[in-house]
């Protein structure tokens, strides 16, 4: 999935291509069919996009194990996802079932989300996945892996955060229906992007839309009519959003100058900015896309606009029939600063 690999190495040994064809199904564990499927699109989420945006932070081994103390937990979880057998040997037989996922309720969670501890066999980690207890942050989510030695003993620990990476109120967006990605594959993106960054997109795009949305880590932006002209006005500008999109001979030239209705075919257009920027220290590239169906216009990027170059966003402006912002949908991921 990494259309870097000349430049980026990802950070976790493992490459997620144990994933590749792993259906939710395969997952053991008392997980619901609907939680399997979300933490599955999660970690493909985890291992691709995620890596490819750098966002995956390496960390001390300490904050990690705040998931996995006392040790009672820890055998708690073991005898959970009944991982005796697999724990006693070395190493999983071959054929052994990768993934097992368990479950911890949150009481006092004051939107009572659950805290999942996954073990995957064959590369041999432990991952967390859950509310953020730790810092005293339960609306932000993170994905915490422990790579285990072969006597089940953490050796490296990696970390990624999702939700709203910034102090302040926010809103949690609500009703925001993803439903036009159930059928669409890289190769029904139009545009110049490579097949790799289409793959990443697609992948990122079925995150924000399910586990994002599952977590409440999706912002409905509190912005004002003046910053949605605004916003208007930038989209139109020369050189901007919607003059590189309408370089897709699909769409063409004077495409957002024109009303267009709902009946038009679900399609994904993609174009991307390789604009240098000076807070861009790996040349990494932003991406804007537009939906034709639901006249839904996206971002996916670097933060530039608040100086947070490590922290990326997947933003969604939500049109009008002249293509004008009615609202903006913001994920934030990296790492908490």
């Amino acid at each position: 999935m990494n259309s870097r690999t000349d430049e980026v190495s990802p950070i976790l040994p493992p490459d997620g291509s144990f994933l590749a064809e792993f259906q939710s199904d395969k997952i053991v564990g008392p997980p619901n069919p609907g939680e399997k499927e979300m933490l599955l699109t999660m970690l493909r989420f985890y291992f691709g996009p995620a890596q490819w945006w750098n966002a995956v932070a390496k960390e001390a081994l300490g904050p990690l194990r705040f998931y996995f103390r006392p040790v009672k937990w820890w055998n708690a979880v073991v005898q959970d996802l009944g991982l005796g057998p697999a724990f006693a040997n070395a190493r999983p037989a071959v054929d052994q079932i990768e993934l097992y996922a368990t479950k911890r309720d949150n009481p006092d969670h004051p939107d009572h989300l659950p805290s999942y501890f996954l073990y995957e066999a064959q590369n041999n980690l432990m991952l967390y996945v859950g509310p953020d207890f730790q810092t005293g942050r339960s609306d932000l989510t993170l994905v915490n892996t422990l790579v285990l030695d072969r006597q089940r003993q953490p050796l490296e620990s990696h970390r990624l955060d999702f939700g709203f990476l910034d102090f302040g109120p926010h809103e949690v967006s609500q009703g925001f229906d993803g439903s036009f990605l159930a059928d669409l594959r890289p190769n029904d993106i139009v545009g110049p992007p490579n097949p790799g960054e289409k793959e990443m997109l697609l992948t990122a795009l079925r995150f924000y839309f399910g586990p994002a949305k599952w977590w409440k880590a999706l912002t409905k932006d509190k912005v004002t009519q003046d910053d949605l002209n605004n916003a208007n006005a930038t989209l139109r500008k020369p050189g901007e959003r919607y003059e590189l999109l309408e370089q897709i001979p699909d769409l063409g030239r004077g495409y957002f100058t024109q009303a267009h209705q709902d009946t038009v075919p679900v399609k994904l257009y993609a174009v991307t900015n390789t604009q240098t920027n000076p807070g861009n220290p790996n040349h990494l590239p932003t991406y804007f896309l537009y939906e034709a169906h639901n006249n839904l216009t996206f971002y996916v990027g670097p933060d530039f606009l608040h100086n947070r170059p490590k922290i990326t966003v997947i933003n969604t402006y939500v049109l009008d029939g002249q293509h004008r912002p009615l609202e903006s949908h913001t994920l934030d991921f990296g790492t908490m600063p």
